[in-house]
């Protein structure tokens, strides 16, 4: 039994949230940018022709957004967030969250070979200059003396 009195709501867990491991709710599927654009919409009662020339986008495009048929561009968040006073990134977060969680629905990524080492295999310091080109350096023997530094010249008075 989930520990968790509330009920959850139905966006919780659809923008690549992990679940407690005890939660036995349902996973919503991922909600297309325009279906919260849709929400936003109706609750304030604007039109879609309307929301279409307060925002200098073509009705059909807009028609297209809310029923997820098209994504949110970039030029798209710019003027959909001037017109709802909302911040372009937030229609560009919910559009990336949205096609990140479709795509990899549809992805065969296990096919996939990384080509680089993992970051903790790289090196933190960059090899010398004379080791990158095929020369050896040269060590000090272990038994030899430390280099002294020159003394300094006294000064006359």
């Amino acid at each position: 039994m989930p520990k968790y009195n509330y009920p959850v709501p139905k966006f919780a867990y659809s923008y690549g949230n992990v679940p407690p491991e005890d939660y036995e709710g349902p996973v919503y599927p991922p909600i297309p940018a325009g279906e919260h654009l849709v929400e936003m919409l109706e609750e304030y009662g604007i039109p879609p022709l309307d929301f279409a020339i307060a925002t200098g986008l073509s009705p059909s495009y807009i028609d297209q957004i809310l029923d997820g048929s098209k994504p949110i561009t970039a030029e798209a968040a710019l003027r959909i967030g001037k017109a709802l006073r909302m911040s372009a990134e937030t229609w560009l977060r919910l559009q990336l969250h949205y096609d990140l969680e479709t795509a990899s629905d549809d992805s065969n990524l296990s096919q996939i070979q990384p080509l680089i080492p993992p970051l903790d295999e790289i090196p933190l310091e960059p090899e010398p200059e004379s080791a990158a080109n095929g020369a050896t350096e040269t060590k000090p023997a272990a038994d030899a003396p430390e280099p002294q530094p020159a003394a300094e010249p006294a000064i006359a008075p």
